[in-house]
């Protein structure tokens, strides 16, 4: 896990794997923290595609979400 806040917009939308980038752990455990209901994901109703957006991110790096 990254020691700085992660340098994203909060309207970014990113994939699970951009997600594990920009945060520093693998893609394994942003899917377990999905899972577990730790961070909130958004699927596209076209697509289909799972993403995340920047102010979820930001939020679950600070420790401010307690679900």
């Amino acid at each position: 896990m990254r020691t700085s806040i992660p340098n994203v917009e909060n309207t970014d939308r990113l994939s699970i794997s951009q997600t594990a980038c920009v945060l520093e752990v693998s893609v394994s455990s942003v899917r377990r923290w999905i899972n577990n209901r730790q961070m909130r994901a958004t699927i596209n109703a076209r697509t289909g595609k799972t993403y995340i957006v920047g102010k979820e991110i930001k939020d679950f790096w600070s420790g401010t979400i307690f679900r």
